[in-house]
């Protein structure tokens, strides 16, 4: 039976707050008291990275996990890897390009006050920012290298043009400093499986793959005529998922949920063995809201209800 490594899962912090970028769902996340619950049965099954941005949840993201962080010892502290992000346009100050010099320092201080942590793992830019010239914004990340702000640089929400026109623009030493590119992947979306990715093996460069569920589509709980359930991601932000509303969708979804099931797996835990079984791919970005939802990716608890609990500010 498939079991998750700790190694290639990555806790997706963007539920915090609110339901990632969008300023009228801010509040409709995970409370600081949520989240610290879903961080600790993440700490309990021995998940060390973590996945936030400075727009999520209007910066609240941030600011739980930074929170919870300094609430643990000191040897899980120096154990953890945390990645943010910057650079889109919901989080950058009115009036600045998102991916600006002077955005990226203004916002990269902030994150790293937020998180409370000297050093980010890995700094995303969030998505590109086709207003400010691409070396602008190396620039801004090679001063964060050199203070050691950061420790490597990230891409999300790119194509292969965009991460060629990037590398191109780095120098060598820059470029060494390029490790991931994270962006959407799962049983719906393999677009990025014939070209990005081999690229980006070929460079060096690890795939992160986000939203193995496809927005939940991948569990099942979407299937009947009826309306998404109240709260829901379908219902508060169905926007990115309606290319999969078509009835070849449906069908390719009832199929993988049946195929699971009739193997005796949960949907979810295949979805996320498929992604992590695809050459090419490093880890993947998780974003479970309640114990069940880890048990149900295939992880199973070391001890039952024992998980320590904190009171979030």
């Amino acid at each position: 039976m498939f079991a998750p490594d700790p190694s290639q899962i990555i806790l997706g912090c963007g539920n915090f707050g609110g339901i990632g970028s969008l300023p009228q769902l801010i509040g409709h996340g995970d409370s600081p008291v949520q989240a610290f619950k879903l961080m600790d049965q993440a700490r309990e099954l021995g998940l060390y990275k973590f996945d936030t941005a400075n727009s999520y949840g209007g910066g609240q993201s941030e600011e739980i996990l930074g929170d919870w962080i300094r609430r643990q010892n000191k040897s899980y502290q120096l154990s953890v890897e945390i990645n943010t992000k910057v650079g889109n346009h919901y989080g950058a100050t009115k009036s600045r390009a998102p991916l600006s010099r002077r955005e990226i320092t203004f916002q990269l201080h902030k994150s790293l006050i937020k998180l409370g942590v000297e050093q980010i793992k890995t700094y995303y830019l969030h998505e590109p920012d086709y207003s400010t010239p691409v070396t602008k914004t190396i620039r801004a990340l090679e001063e964060a290298l050199k203070y050691g702000d950061i420790d490597s640089i990230g891409l999300s929400n790119v194509d292969l043009r965009y991460m060629k026109m990037f590398l191109k623009n780095c120098d060598v030493k820059t470029r060494r400093s390029v490790k991931y590119v994270q962006n959407e992947f799962h049983f719906l979306n393999q677009s990025d499986r014939q070209d990005l990715i081999p690229s980006l093996v070929s460079h060096n460069i690890s795939y992160v793959a986000f939203g193995p569920l496809a927005g939940g589509l991948l569990t099942g709980k979407y299937l009947s005529n009826k309306n998404p359930p109240p709260g829901s991601r379908l219902h508060l932000r169905p926007e990115p998922y309606q290319n999969y509303q078509t009835l070849s969708h449906q069908l390719k979804i009832q199929n993988f949920i049946t195929e699971a099931r009739t193997t005796g797996q949960a949907p979810e835990s295949k979805a996320l063995q498929f992604i992590l079984e695809t050459n090419g791919i490093s880890a993947v970005v998780i974003g479970p809201r309640r114990k069940e939802h880890y048990e149900n990716f295939g992880f199973k608890f070391p001890r039952s209800g024992n998980t320590k609990r904190f009171v979030g500010a």
